[in-house]
């Protein structure tokens, strides 16, 4: 049986012993040094948090000195990535990350937090912060010498073949509001405890095909549904803050969760978030009966676009409520063969089955949502372009009235009004190009 013993290193003992190789990783089976300048930045600013690391394996290797004493080195089993980053950073080869820097995804809690450290290489530290970093203690299971290098490898193997968590694991565990109020909304399973989730509604999206992301191991029914929710919650925040339709892929929703660290669960945002979610819950209940008696599973396009079309009455100041029933009797009624097929995740894709479902409706439901009125008037136009100063309200550069276009800064598919205080001046190519639901502003992201 192999014989292990916990022990302790100081992390400045540990890269000591890197450096004089008395601390080595075997080639025959190991990679090299492959972490990213990003991961290393992170692991230190982690140690300078306060953070704790997973526990490092080595094996101890002891042998004939010169004079005929002994000497003593550890082949490092587990752990060569971070020990690596440790030396690196203690010999001035990077910089630490600025966490108040756009491009670095940290939640809002912690990119506010002083942190004394940002963008420093270690000689640029403070004495006390050298002195933190050196001190931080290293928790290391030390394999006893009389292991089998088949033992060794085999070890090495099943430390390597862990399951990692998925990206919405991930997003389950970071701090701030946005993960408890998703698990709230979307459920979550496990072992032991399952958070029954607050709307079915995700439970009746079909996902196969229709995610970028990994998926999990099955232990936890509400995974995927969860995962939908998140991608709603990314729409549902840009679109009220920009009027734009993003593609909720996984960088994006990774920075909804990292932004809104403090969203307020009994705010108005999250009412409207909830009351369209009551909506689409309802409309989904109502879908059509399989052979079998039972609802079938609906594509995530349908979803989103339910969910904006509802969005865009709200806000027009359509009674939904009342309409609700016609709107679920219309919605299942809408041609499926004619239904646009694209990339689930793409802006693009999400605008034009949106387009498709606002058009289909339009037909089928006389609703009051829109300004009758589409266009401004030229004398409307002139008052705009003198209250705007000839400049366009997107770039800021002057606009020729050849090149000038008039555009509702509330869209007109959302109610906007089609008068001099809801107008502004701006390029052709600036422009958003018609209504929200026809053609909307995509992210650059999507």
């Amino acid at each position: 049986m192999m014989k292990v013993e916990p022990q302790t290193w100081k992390l400045e003992e540990a890269v000591k012993a890197w450096n004089d190789r008395q601390l080595w990783v075997n080639p025959e089976y190991q990679r090299g040094p492959s972490w990213s300048a990003r991961q290393r930045q992170l692991l230190i600013d982690s140690l300078l948090r306060g953070y704790p690391l997973p526990r490092f394996y080595a094996r101890r290797n002891v042998g004939k000195g010169l004079g005929g004493g002994t000497s003593e080195n550890f082949e490092v089993i587990d752990g060569q990535q971070r020990i690596d980053a440790m030396a690196r950073y203690l010999d001035n080869d990077f910089a630490l990350l600025d966490p108040t820097d756009s491009h670095v995804a940290l939640p809002r809690s912690i990119r506010e937090a002083p942190c004394p450290w940002a963008g420093k290489t270690y000689a640029e530290l403070s004495d006390e912060l050298k002195h933190r970093l050196l001190s931080v203690e290293l928790a290391v299971v030390v394999v006893d010498q009389k292991a089998t290098d088949e033992e060794v490898r085999d070890l090495f193997i099943r430390l390597q073949a862990g399951t990692a968590l998925t990206r919405q694991q991930v997003r389950d565990a970071l701090p701030g509001a946005i993960s408890e109020y998703v698990i709230m909304l979307a459920g979550k399973g496990g072992r032991g405890r399952t958070r029954h989730p607050k709307f079915s509604v995700f439970g009746a999206v079909d996902q196969r095909g229709s995610s970028a992301e990994e998926g999990d191991d099955g232990s936890d029914k509400f995974h995927a549904d969860r995962q939908t929710c998140a991608q709603l919650l990314c729409i549902y925040m840009r679109l009220r803050d920009t009027w734009q339709i993003v593609g909720p892929r996984s960088r994006q929703v990774d920075e909804l969760y990292h932004e809104f660290t403090d969203f307020d669960v009994a705010g108005p945002v999250a009412a409207e978030f909830e009351r369209i979610l009551d909506y689409c819950t309802r409309v989904f209940d109502m879908r059509p009966r399989q052979r079998n008696g039972r609802p079938g599973k609906v594509r995530k396009l349908r979803l989103f676009s339910l969910f904006l079309l509802l969005f865009c009455l709200g806000r027009a100041e359509v009674p939904v409520e009342r309409f609700i029933d016609d709107i679920a009797r219309a919605y299942w009624d809408l041609p499926s063969d004619k239904e646009p097929r694209g990339r689930v995740l793409a802006a693009g894709s999400i605008a034009e089955h949106f387009a498709w479902v606002d058009h289909e409706m339009g037909t089928r439901l006389d609703l009051p949502r829109r300004d009758r009125r589409r266009l401004f008037s030229d004398e409307e136009k002139q008052a705009i372009r003198e209250r705007d100063e000839g400049r366009c309200q997107v770039c800021g550069e002057p606009v020729d009235e050849s090149d000038a276009e008039y555009d509702h800064v509330k869209p007109w598919a959302l109610g906007g009004q089609t008068v001099v205080s809801n107008g502004r001046l701006v390029h052709q190519k600036c422009h958003m190009r018609g209504s929200l639901a026809l053609q909307p502003k995509l992210s650059a992201a999507g």
